[in-house]
């Protein structure tokens, strides 16, 4: 079960999951995103819960601590992907100029922004134009 959870925290927001346990915590900078920011904000903490992103943080921390800030860049890239397909692309682009840069255990947000932007360019799908007598 989801629960949110509000935080008088200087942040946007963070996520924490545990089997059945998911929280999504919104810090007070999360209320200044327009709305379409708090969306892709919320479609990617949602992706760190429901991908047990918590779990596999801990199993690496734990067995592979070596492996540990790989698999936390990975995740980030997986999160934002999430919120991409999501058509949420290019607010989190957005976020992602304006914030700090990256931190300890995230790729840098210049990476992260080309990563969503590829990412979000391979999902364009030509659409046949029927009307056309020949090539467009």
């Amino acid at each position: 079960m989801m629960r949110i959870v509000h935080s008088d925290r200087n942040e946007i927001a963070r996520s924490f999951s545990f089997g059945p346990i998911k929280r999504i915590m919104l810090g007070v900078r999360f209320q200044k995103l327009t709305e379409r920011q708090q969306q892709a904000v919320f479609h990617h903490e949602m992706a760190h819960c429901e991908k047990h992103h918590t779990e596999w943080r801990l199993f690496f921390l734990i067995f592979a601590p070596f492996m540990f800030k790989w698999i936390c860049e990975k995740q980030e890239l997986a999160a934002d992907r999430f919120a991409g397909e999501h058509g949420f692309a290019e607010p989190l682009i957005e976020i992602l100029a304006n914030e700090f840069d990256g931190g300890d255990f995230h790729p840098s947000n210049a990476m992260r922004r080309g990563y969503l932007k590829q990412h979000d360019q391979t999902r364009v799908v030509p659409v046949p134009d029927y009307n056309s007598p020949g090539l467009t």
